[in-house]
């Protein structure tokens, strides 16, 4: 009976890893993968010695720390994600972070370094990408290109100085503002300044706002709020408090980000996906960003198991966001398997399928996906007949296998 009973459950694991074969023989091509979507610090608490709440939330969710998850616990639970049929992971972005909610990663301090709130003492963010890799499984990284934080950044306009060892919870100890009187940019009664007052100090060091010249290398755009959604103002425009717009099309900003975010490439990441891509001008995209990438994702291509780089961007406006794939890869782009420069944050002539979502007040509500191009969608419901049909042969073989089992 034994033997049955482990023949019969060595039968069902054939059949699953056949059809897992039948149906992505090598996921040489990034539209075969499944992508999982992480938000790393609310996902699993795999070291509660990094756990800290965000300085903003010091009398909401007691007991619930905003940062509680790390790279260790999504370690953990990889075997989970890949039992689930995902065969890639999006995580939320890495880099050092500082705002009053930041334990999503968008609000970067510091694009150079990985923020310790993931890390354990035996766990960096390498671990995790090699853990994926050894179980077949690839990681996208989540970048932000368009904006820092409203604390400064670290190399291209420093205010504060990061104290780990303080308490991460409180700004007023983690954080130290470097001011005038150590040589520093902002003014010497920083502390006791309101919030809003300290806000405009910050501010007025990136984008002029005060109407002095701080930003002399124009690392950031300095436009207000005289911009629009639908149209190349989005370029320059501050999209939130907490996003300050850097000025991509300045050279000494796209390669500083490009060098930042390539030791993630060297690192092994399989992909980018680009948060607010809309947002920057497509020249930078199409003579910086992309080609640098390239030659980068190219050169370290073994991290990857030879596997080519995927990256896909976020696109808003006011009345719609659509979120769609720039679909590049290291030599080619996805679409058509012809290079496609980027129009609008649209790739030209775009074939394939982009989902379609739109604004209600500040909520982004999914609603449909679409499919632009009737040639695409007639082959689209041609392969996913071919793969229903695939599924119901390997279903229906099933019987046999069993009976020949017990046989």
């Amino acid at each position: 009976m034994a033997k049955r009973l482990f023949g019969m459950l060595a039968a069902c694991f054939m059949f699953m890893t056949a059809t897992a074969a039948t149906l992505f023989p090598s996921r040489t091509d990034f539209r075969d993968e499944s992508i999982y979507f992480v938000m790393t610090t609310r996902f699993y608490n795999g070291d509660p010695n990094n756990d800290t709440q965000c300085w903003d939330a010091q009398n909401y969710n007691v007991g619930d720390p905003a940062w509680r998850g790390d790279f260790k616990g999504l370690i953990e639970k990889l075997d989970y994600i890949k039992a689930l049929g995902f065969t890639a992971v999006w995580i939320t972005p890495v880099v050092e972070n500082a705002s009053g909610y930041d334990y999503h990663g968008y609000h970067a301090r510091n694009f150079s370094k990985v923020d310790k709130r993931y890390e354990s003492e035996d766990v960096k963010f390498q671990d995790l990408i090699d853990a994926a890799h050894a179980k077949g499984m690839k990681i996208i990284l989540d970048i932000v290109l368009n904006h820092t934080g409203n604390f400064g950044e670290e190399n291209l306009c420093k205010l504060f100085t990061r104290d780990w060892e303080a308490d991460q919870s409180m700004i007023d100890e983690c954080m130290v503002p470097w001011t005038v009187k150590d040589g520093g940019k902002l003014p010497d009664n920083y502390l006791s300044l309101s919030g809003s007052e300290q806000y405009a100090k910050r501010l007025a060091e990136m984008k002029n706002t005060d109407g002095q010249n701080h930003d002399k290398n124009n690392y950031w755009h300095h436009v207000g709020n005289e911009w629009n959604w639908d149209d190349y103002s989005r370029w320059y425009g501050q999209i939130a408090g907490d996003c300050v717009d850097l000025n991509t099309e300045n050279p000494a900003v796209s390669n500083y980000l490009v060098k930042c975010y390539g030791e993630f490439i060297k690192m092994g990441v399989d992909g980018f996906r680009i948060d607010t891509g809309g947002h920057i001008s497509r020249l930078t995209f199409n003579n910086s960003f992309i080609p640098q990438f390239e030659a980068l994702a190219e050169q370290y291509k073994a991290k990857r198991n030879g596997g080519d780089f995927f990256m896909y961007a976020e696109v808003c406006s006011a009345n719609a966001m659509w979120c769609i794939a720039i679909t590049r890869t290291a030599r080619h782009s996805i679409i058509h398997g012809k290079k496609a420069k980027i129009t609008h944050g649209i790739p030209a002539k775009p074939h394939g399928i982009i989902s379609l979502c739109w604004r209600v007040k500040k909520a982004i509500i999914p609603i449909s996906t679409l499919l632009i191009n009737k040639v695409k969608m007639i082959w689209m419901i041609h392969h996913c007949l071919t793969l229903i049909t695939l599924f119901f042969k390997e279903i229906l073989t099933i019987p046999l296998i069993i009976a020949s089992t017990l046989n």
